[in-house]
């Protein structure tokens, strides 16, 4: 089965495996659900060089051009989809057109609204066209020459609010592009590696050829074009234009396939020119300078230097353009001069030193006659030339350094990825790196000036003193504060009563604006909180009850606690995550409620899916864990403040309405709310039933007594505290919650609130559907007189179904009972219960099994490898840290209190022998005992209400932890003590037994491992350290810091952190966001489309046989019709995407992700490369420079660099045959066109090693993934050696550089060879492949006697596994064999092989085992490609071991020589 076909196969698999593994790592589950929205608005061209773009048809876009005041044009184009609101926004960032922001959009006079879409817009000017009879036609009176709709920019008058949006525009311009608000809340938070790689690659290349353009240049050649615009020619299709901004594949990366017209083609051998000569060996110094960007050295543990932040901020900082613009201390205007249209006054100091005082006006801004101790307003020059419309037009007029320092910002900016200078914003707080660099302050002149522009030139300097910064606020908000009184539940239910189909573009938008202002209040509102900072609403009102049984108790109490208090703040409520009213006392107290809060959000989240629920509402809510406390924010119903729960004894006096919030005891229903949950009943399998309160009343719900309803005074429905909306796991609660309680085990669960996740239900009714198919089927075979029986049939089946996936939330829920009420619930409790108890049965004894099954691999018996393929035994579905580990079991409903079962399941896969497992069980154990570490120190932090003590706190933590092994007798007695505390922790939260593994448990799984483990403990807990001290002191160097030493008593205790290395901590965000509930079936279908179209391509034999020709042709209209389809249904779904969670989202990543293998797919590498750069930038930003979903994307970015290199060699080779033919050439021949293979292969060298290093910071090396991405490696080195040997003229014994390559390729295939035979032992099919792959590299350096030796040690595993009729046992006899006969005549041949100086070819790894991408369903050729029959490197089948011994003793220089060589044969 090809690769291709193995897709399609997956796709049509269960739908309960796609959705298990639709949200898993991009790369290990890339046959997912995803799209980009490629082309929606994008800016073609503008002053700048033409574009070539492709003719759309009409009917399918619109091409506009954008004319502003300042005679600048922009090009767009545009789909007609568009809000004029979002095109003012491109007009508003383009270089040409910023310094605009208060304006209207303008078509032959006539004011687009932004309210409307572009479409809507040009039919309404349309009509009014002819409505008013003007003399024109509707196409001449809105198009220009060339076709495009030509949009004016009309100046509106300025108010308070667009001054301050001018002003604030302005900073954030000369700023560069490090504009994030993050900065508040982390340090160096959302930044990218993958743009500074890519420069410093991009900046090889163009040295590299930059003497070749000026030679073409001084022959009459083509002129360089203009910096980044560079043709892409993607392949096998039209050209396209993309910026450099874009990366590498979209500037110099381009695959090179075919010949450029005009390209002369040059020859390298003797005939060749002194430039020629010279252009090669370029080319040999731009691939060693590539690979030498990355120091990776196997086997050794790279630096933490991969992850520092300063070539980042090097990289965005930008050279001042003012010295000072501020808001002047003249303000507030008075009230006459508002009478004039003054708005503000400001003050600006030039780099020449010039300090003029301006007026924002109505009409625009001037210059006027203020100074520092007088005030005149009046305008210092009446001709206007002090005067402007914009801020940055009058400043433009003002200071010519101004100009110039303002251009290099702008080329700085657009030298950017487009996503890099894009805020990652709060709609999903990005993950700030564990270790950063400290912020860097620039020095003072005393002028109020960072250093008259000159500190932005330092490479440390990121913050300057600036006034401006701490009038932000004001600009922000206003003078009054005003637009900080937001009242955003209101402002939430309106966006979300946009429920028109017109309308859901706007709401999208708005959700996102809206989510991201939320957040980012949520955020500061809670560390202010615990900072203390905001002052309690209901500080001083405890009860006199409370006092009393205080005073009785013994104290004095005269204050509230400290854990009941409420807050509001900026129109938010916030709370604190604890039992302040015993409302968990009797299911775990803090415990439950700290996981209610986490519930809640994702009840919330659940319910916010819910398309049909239209008038159902929930509150905004978000969970902020900060230095061990988590807080809860929420939008305030409306009236809530009001009203007390317990008002009354009548149901009218009490706030809820559906529900209750004393256990119980008294129950509210109401028919209007149970009607309104109906939806949510059907889409949660939510089951009806009766319940009667202590009261003795009957009520009927759907939800679970603590899920409440409440009616606001706005009249809206309210749903909230949702976390009962998932069911209880009655298994883990019988055994861990009731049993070991009532037995008196102390190490009991610590809480009863254990409930099932979503992602298990859907499982599970899945699951239960299917066995219900399966059981119809085998009944249907059965039965002899089925059309009788069928409709009575299908009744009870659908009584049969729901009765099993229809669940009670109240099974096994504490509810206080009376006389009245026990008997009645009892009874229906009971008939309940076991439908729970079969979902809790199927996590525990399906879905856990199979997810073990799933993440780790059975040394096979002899027998059953004797069955398997080389590749079958290597699972790629491998997460390398917490956090990815934690995402795999999620998605597939298993909650992370499973931990300990997944360890024990791993246990028996263990052995002396083999060390299969070892990496996926060091990860389970670390990950409990992160998570052990986690809860200790949270509880500590707790304990000491000064957070400045927290930083000690941590380190005293960690260096205990580390020096576990100390021989000092306190420092002994401690870490025992913490180490107990880790054990007991972990075992009552996971039910796992650290001592178990041994005594030396923390030797094993901690102290080995202190970078995973110091890194794993930040990230949980939001810690931020200082990059250079963390590296000295995880290096074994001894650091000899005088202070230091003062703090190390003796030589065994380490200081690894001290209080200074801890910069910052950083608030860990959950919020409930409004996912897109999108059909899976749809998806399904665009992939099947895409797929099909793929593999219904004609063969020759199939086209030999066709009909017609013309059948043929409409065969393949409807296959690229088919192809468009499936595109474009999936493109809808990233584009929703965009728009609900904007760009910087890691869904949104996994969509790019996922749609550049669909690319890679359909052969379009090009478009496949840029699509997964944009992957790496949006992981890297909102997840994180090491994440795993990251490191995968650099592995698939780097293998699609490489096949787009192997395309590129095989067109080179074509073109050269071409020409030889022509022109009778015989010597080896180089075309001068496009980029050279070799470089695109070095440069995926480099992105595949920085994955491996970045892998090596956050995992183990014994996974046996790895020894595919170290064979990929290699291969690629092969493909580097083979392309410089090929092209070089220089001979192979002079070549030194060449085998380089190839020793590289060699030692990668090595540590492929020993992780295999480290992990399975010198017994298995996969370490023999990995001898036999080492044996053909090293047989290619003419070492024959090793390659034979690794060669006789692969057959002879194949050999005992495998029969003798196995192609494997055939194949690798075939080697053994000839390469004993070549160890033997190679000492003959020594002298001939010395003489002949001739470059050896490589040897690919094998045809099995090609460069393979890490998807489990991907294509790793590339289809509906032929190669080329030169295309290097060569494969085994082109090339015989005899062709290979004749190559390198001499008898031939390629293997297109083996005819001469059999006719030679022959005649003797």
């Amino acid at each position: 089965m090809s690769a291709t076909e193995q897709n399609r196969a997956n796709m049509g698999e269960e739908s309960k495996a796609q959705k298990q593994n639709e949200n898993d790592s991009t790369v290990l589950e890339q046959a997912s659900n995803v799209e980009l929205e490629h082309v929606k608005g994008e800016i073609e061209g503008g002053q700048g060089p033409e574009v070539e773009v492709e003719e759309e048809e009409e009917g399918q876009g619109f091409r506009v051009k954008v004319i502003s005041p300042n005679k600048s044009a922009i090009y767009l184009k545009l789909t007609g989809a568009e809000m004029i609101s979002e095109i003012k926004q491109a007009v508003f960032q383009y270089p040409d057109t910023m310094e605009y922001s208060c304006f209207d959009l303008e078509c032959s006079g006539k004011k687009l609204l932004e309210s409307l879409t572009f479409a809507e817009a040009m039919q309404i000017v349309e009509q009014k066209i002819i409505s008013e009879g003007e003399d024109k036609t509707v196409e001449n009176g809105v198009k220009d020459e060339e076709g495009n709709v030509v949009l004016g920019i009309s100046e509106k008058d300025y108010n308070e609010r667009e001054v301050r949006i001018q002003l604030t525009r302005l900073r954030d311009i000369i700023g560069g592009a490090n504009v994030t608000n993050e900065g508040m809340v982390a340090i160096d938070s959302g930044y990218t590696l993958f743009p500074v790689l890519n420069d410093k690659i991009n900046d090889i290349i163009s040295a590299s050829e930059n003497g070749n353009r000026k030679k073409d240049e001084g022959a009459g050649g083509k002129k360089k074009k203009k910096h980044g615009q560079t043709q892409f020619r993607s392949i096998g299709g039209k050209k396209q234009s993309f910026g450099k901004a874009n990366g590498v594949g979209s500037d110099n990366f381009s695959s090179g396939k075919g010949k450029k017209k005009g390209s002369a083609v040059t020859t390298a051998g003797e005939g060749a020119g002194k430039e020629d000569q010279d252009l090669i060996k370029e080319r040999a110094r731009a691939v060693n300078r590539i690979l030498g960007l990355n120091d990776y050295k196997p086997g050794k543990e790279p630096s933490l230097k991969v992850l520092g932040t300063q070539e980042y901020r090097e990289r965005l900082q930008t050279a001042a353009c003012v010295r000072e613009i501020i808001i002047s201390g003249w303000n507030p205007v008075p009230r006459n001069r508002v009478q004039k249209g003054d708005i503000m006054y400001l003050e600006l100091t030039t780099l020449e030193g010039e300090k003029y005082y301006i007026t924002a006006h109505r009409k625009g801004f001037f210059v006027n006659k203020s100074s520092q101790r007088e005030f005149n307003p009046e305008p210092l020059a009446q001709n206007g030339e002090k005067q402007s419309s914009t801020l940055i037009g009058l400043i433009k007029k003002l200071s010519s350094a101004f100009i110039r320092k303002f251009d290099e910002v702008q080329q700085k900016i657009a030298r950017l990825v487009p996503l890099e200078t894009i805020s990652a914003g709060y709609s999903y707080l990005p993950t700030a790196s564990w270790v950063v660099s400290g912020p860097a302050y620039s020095t003072n002149s005393g002028d109020g000036s960072a250093g008259k522009g000159e500190a932005s030139k330092s490479t440390n300097a990121t913050i300057g003193y600036d006034i401006g910064r701490t009038q932000s606020t004001m600009l922000k908000y206003g003078y009054r504060g005003s637009e900080a009184i937001r009242d955003w539940n209101e402002e939430l239910q309106s966006i979300k009563e946009l429920s028109e189909a017109n309308e859901a573009s706007i709401q999208s938008t708005q959700l996102l604006n809206w989510q991201n202002e939320f957040n980012e209040a949520a955020v500061s509102g809670a560390m202010a909180i615990l900072e203390d900072d905001v002052m309690p609403l209901n500080i001083g009102m405890a009860s006199a009850d409370e006092k009393e049984e205080g005073e009785e108790a013994g104290g004095v109490s005269t204050e509230d606690d400290p854990e009941q208090y409420i807050y509001l703040r900026e129109n938010i409520f916030f709370s604190k995550a604890n039992d302040s009213r015993d409302l968990f006392s009797t299911i775990g107290g803090k415990e439950a409620a700290y996981i209610a809060a986490s519930k809640d959000v994702e009840g919330v989240k659940l319910i916010n899916g819910i398309t049909e629920n239209n008038s159902l509402y929930t509150l905004g809510t978000a969970v902020i864990d900060y230095r061990g406390e988590r807080v809860v924010a929420q939008t305030i119903v409306p009236g809530i403040l009001k009203r007390n729960d317990n008002s009354g004894d009548d149901a009218g006096d009490s706030i809820i309405s559906y529900g209750s919030v004393a256990g119980g005891m008294k129950i509210q229903s109401n028919p209007e709310f149970h009607k309104l949950l109906e939806p949510v009943a059907n889409q949660l399998k939510l089951k009806p039933r009766t319940i009667m309160d202590g009261e003795g009343t009957i009520h009927e719900l759907y939800t679970s007594i603590d899920v409440k309803g409440i009616k606001g005074t706005d009249g809206r429905n309210y749903l909230v505290d949702c976390y009962r909306l998932f069911p209880v796991d009655s298994e883990f609660y019988k055994q861990h919650c009731v049993e070991e309680k009532n037995a008196g085990d102390e190490n009991s669960y610590p809480h009863h609130l254990v409930l099932l996740r979503y992602e298990l239900l859907s499982s599970y009714w899945d699951h239960c559907v299917q066995a219900q198919v399966k059981d119809i089927l085998t009944q249907q075979e059965k039965s002899e007189d089925q059309a009788e029986s069928k409709q009575v049939e299908d009744s009870d089946r659908e009584k049969e179904l729901l009765s099993k996936i229809l669940l009670n939330q109240d099974c096994y829920v504490d509810i206080k009972t009376t006389e009245l009420n026990e008997e009645f619930n009892r009874k229906v409790f009971d008939a309940d219960k076991p439908v729970v108890d079969l979902v809790s049965q199927y996590l525990n004894n399906e879905v856990i099994p199979k997810f073990v099954d799933e993440i780790s691999e059975r040394a096979p018996s002899s027998d059953a490898a004797a069955k398997t393929t080389e590749t079958a035994a290597t699972n790629l579905m491998t997460p390398i840290d917490g956090k990815s580990l934690t995402k795999y079991m999620h998605n597939r409903g298993i909650n992370m209190r499973y931990l300990g079962k997944v360890a024990t399941l791993l246990l028996p896969t263990l052995s002396e022998n083999t060390n299969i497992n070892a990496g996926i069980f060091g990860l389970v154990v670390r990950e409990m005992v992160v998570r052990a570490i986690k809860k200790l120190l949270q509880a500590r932090f707790k304990n000491e209400p000064d957070y400045t003590e927290h930083a000690d706190i941590f380190c005293k933590f960690v260096n205990t932890l580390f020096n576990s092994t100390s021989q000092q007798p306190q420092v002994q007695a401690e870490a025992l003590q913490l180490l107990n505390e880790i054990a007991s922790q972990v075992y009552k939260r996971f039910r796992f037994d650290l001592n178990s593994l041994g005594s030396d448990w923390n030797e094993k799984f901690v102290l080995s491992h202190k970078r995973i483990m110091l890194r794993e403990i930040c990230l949980k807990l939001g810690v931020q350290l200082s990059l250079s001290t963390i590296i000295a002191a995880l290096d074994d160097a001894t650091n000899n810091d005088a202070e230091n030493q003062e703090q190390q008593v003796s030589n065994d205790f380490k200081v690894y952190v001290s209080a200074d290395d801890v910069l910052n901590f950083v608030p860990i965000v959950k919020h409930a966001n409004f996912p897109i509930n999108f059909p899976h079936e749809k998806v399904e279908f665009a992939k099947n489309l895409i797929f099909n179209s793929i593999n219904a391509a004609p063969s020759e034999s199939n086209a030999e046989n066709a009909e017609s020709s013309e059948e043929m042709a409409l065969k393949e209209q409807q296959q690229q019709q088919q192809r468009t389809l499936g595109l474009s249904l999936i493109h809808d779904l990233c584009v929703m995407h965009e728009t609900r969670y904007g760009h910087l989202h890691p869904l949104t990543g996994k969509f790019y992700a996922d749609l550049s293998s669909i690319y890679h797919e359909i052969s379009n590498l090009d478009v496949a490369i840029e699509l997964m750069q944009q992957a790496i930038v949006t992981s890297e930003k909102s997840l994180g420079n090491d994440d795993a979903e990251t490191i995968y994307n650099y592995l698939n970015y780097a293998l699609y660099l490489h096949e787009s290199s192997i395309l590129a060699a095989a067109a080179r080779e074509d073109a050269e045959a071409a020409e030889k033919t022509e022109s009778g050439l015989t010597q080896t021949s180089t075309p001068a066109a496009s980029i050279d293979p070799a470089i695109l292969s070095a440069s995926a060298v480099v992105f595949a090693t920085h994955a491996l290093e970045l892998w090596s910071l956050i995992g183990t090396l014994n996974y046996p993934v790895l020894a595919i991405i170290y064979s990929n490696i290699a291969a690629i080195y092969q493909q580097i050696y083979s392309l410089t040997a090929r092209y070089s003229s220089i001979p192979l014994t002079s070549n030194n550089q060449s085998l380089k390559y190839l020793n590289s390729a060699i030692s990668f295939f090595n540590l492929a060879y020993k992780l295999r035979l480290d992990i399975y032992g010198d017994s298995h099919l996969l370490t023999a492949s990995s001898l036999l792959n080492l044996a053909k590299s090293v047989a290619a350096t003419g070492d024959f006697k090793a390659a034979m030796n690794h060669a006789k040690s692969a057959h002879t595993i194949y050999s005992s596994l495998l029969p003798e009729s196995d192609l494997r046992v055939k194949e690798s006899e075939l080697w053994l064999n000839r390469l004993t006969a070549l160890a033997v005549e190679s000492a003959k041949f020594a002298k001939l092989s010395s003489a002949a100086n001739v470059p050896i070819a490589s040897i690919p790894a094998s045809s099995s085992e090609a460069p393979v991408s890490l998807s489990s369903n991907k294509n790793t050729s590339t289809p509906g490609k032929k190669s080329s029959t030169n295309t290097a490197p060569l494969s085994s089948d082109k090339m015989t071991i005899d062709d290979i011994y004749n190559f390198v003793v001499g008898k031939g220089s390629s293997p297109s020589n083996r005819k001469k060589t059999n006719k030679k044969k022959r005649s003797k």
